[in-house]
Formats: structure tokens, sequence, C-alpha cells
């Protein structure tokens, strides 16, 4: 198991409880006889007050919350030593972010996984084994994992046949845990299922061992002078500067190029923005074509769901109003 609870298991709610990560947990929390431990909301600080005071050995989080409960300074001087397992999903998480927490928490285990409200609970998972950057199951981190034994996953073309391994395509789950449909949806029904399989808009490709590794949302993919750019990748490259706290890369309006990558930065406190700097910095680690041509400097935080997920619909809207189509 990747999540193991028994009697003694004390597990913390900080992701709404409508959403599906928290109520699967509160179950098996149930189940397990665990001690459920509340906070009103989600709030850095006093997150990781509750961690530390009251004993957490467990918790569910999303991508952004573990960001900002680390880069909160109250972690310095608290005790989180007792927090063994930590679960995450929701949205992509950045190699950079993951391997920070990972130092950050030495004593717990991460779990991720991978599923949507039609998959419920789970389709995927990457188990603490595979959160290690040495040894022979090193190399995993970027990937969402692999299928349960209760699901089945394919990654397919838009001509719906299997891709190779390695090959990008869209990703599609079956299984008793899959959805039957949308109710009195027919039509949206026929779009996301075929012969039982539920199409999930992520776009993804499968390594020779069946780990699965995202590389954007379908819909996210970014098309620059025929090129076709996905976002994930190319945050995963510009978290690696220093400065540089969030980031959320998107496609914006070009007469040149259709659509140029621009990335929507928050900074860590104390450090200015270099654009330039940032630029050459994640040419180290993409190609030159998929780097931002632009970034804005957000004081802000980014807007988010009732879920904890990412609007990017929201960031994009501005430079596309008056346009036709969101896309060039």
């Amino acid at each position: 198991m990747s999540l193991p609870m028994d009697q003694d298991s004390r597990l913390l709610h900080v992701t709404p409880m409508f959403h599906l990560a928290d109520t699967t947990c509160t179950m098996a929390g149930m189940l397990a006889r665990a001690t459920h431990v509340f906070i009103p909301m989600f709030v850095p600080q006093a997150t990781v007050q509750a961690l530390s005071g009251s004993q957490i050995t467990h918790v569910v989080m999303v991508p952004v919350m573990i960001q900002m409960v680390i880069n909160d300074p109250s972690i310095v001087d608290a005790d989180m030593t007792k927090l063994k397992y930590l679960l995450y999903g929701g949205a992509p998480i950045s190699e950079a972010v993951l391997t920070q927490a990972m130092g950050a928490l030495p004593n717990t285990q991460f779990s991720q996984g991978y599923s949507q409200t039609e998959l419920a609970p789970l389709a995927l998972i990457l188990g603490p084994e595979y959160h290690t950057i040495s040894g022979p199951k090193a190399g995993k981190l970027k990937s969402a994992g692999i299928d349960l034994p209760c699901t089945e996953v394919k990654i397919v073309g838009e001509d719906d046949k299997e891709c190779y391994r390695g090959d990008i395509g869209e990703i599609i789950v079956r299984g008793p845990t899959a959805m039957t449909g949308y109710w009195n949806k027919p039509e949206e029904t026929a779009v996301s299922m075929r012969n039982r399989w539920v199409y999930t808009g992520d776009a993804r490709y499968m390594d020779e061992e069946g780990f699965v590794f995202l590389v954007d949302r379908v819909k996210d993919m970014i098309v620059s002078g025929e090129e076709n750019v996905y976002s994930a990748e190319i945050e995963n490259a510009v978290m690696n500067h220093p400065a540089v706290e969030q980031v959320v890369v998107i496609g914006i309006p070009s007469e040149e190029w259709g659509e140029h990558v621009h990335a929507e930065i928050i900074l860590k406190a104390g450090h200015e923005g270099d654009e330039a700097d940032i630029i050459a910095k994640t040419k180290e680690y993409i190609a030159k074509y998929k780097c931002p041509r632009s970034i804005t400097f957000r004081t802000e935080p980014f807007p988010m769901s009732g879920a904890g997920k990412l609007l990017k619909r929201n960031l994009r809207a501005p430079y596309w109003e008056g346009k036709e189509r969101q896309i060039n």
C-alpha cells in the first residue's frame, strides 16, 4: 500500500472535503479507525502548525499546497518528524519542487496518485519506492505512476490506435472503478467514453516499464510555428531557476508564430525579476524554441478552483479577448 493507515494514524484534512482525494482518504481513515484532524481552510503557516503541533502522520495535498508549505518560513522550526506519509495529486508537480519537498521532509514517504472524478478513486500510483534520486528505482520522479491492478491504461493517438512506447498520445483508462457515463448527458458521454474507455484529455507517454509520464493537457498544448510545445515541460525547466517560486506557462497570440510561449511567474521573497536571466537558465534544460518568449512577473496568487486546481483558462482569457477562437 502507498498510504497505509491504522488506529494510531492521524490524518490531517487540508484539501476540500468535496474533492475526490480527500473523500477517498476519509473513507480509508474511517475503515482504519484513524484519528481525523481538521483545519478550517488551507493557509501555509496554519498547515505547518497543524502538521507539527497535532503530531500528524498522514496528509493529502495538491502540489501547489506542498510548494507553499515547504516555502513557508515557519517550517524551519517545525517538528515534522511524525509525518510518515504524504499523498499528492490533482495537478502536475515539477521535479524541482518534488525534490525540494523530499529534502525538507526527509522522514516522510511520498506517493502520487493520478485520477479524475470519472476514474474514482485512482488510475495510476507512484509509490514511495520510486521517490528517489538514486538507485535502481530512480528516474521516475516525473512520472504519474503505473496502473493499478483494477485499471487498464493505454496511450492512443488521434486514430485511437495504441502508441508505441515513448510516443505522445492521450491516456485512456477503463476498469470497474471508471464511470459509465455522465448523468443525463449523452453527448458529453459519447465524447469522453468509447468502448468503455474513458478519454482523459491528458497528453502523456508510457515508458518501456509501463510508467506514464505527463506531457500536458491536450487542450493546453501550445502550437508555435507549427511545433507542438507542452507547457508542463517548460514549467519544469523554468522551476530550476533559483528565483522562481511558481510558474505557469500558457500560449498567447503571436502574429509571427500563431502562438508563442508566455510564462507567468511568482518570485521567491527577496528576489527581483530578470526576464533574460530566467530565459537563459531555461535554455539549459530544453530546446530554445520551447523557451518562454515573454514573462510576466506577478505578486497576486494564481487563480485556483475550489479543489485547488490551477485555472489556466483565467490566465489565458485576457490575452485572447476579442479573438474568435482560443488558438491561432
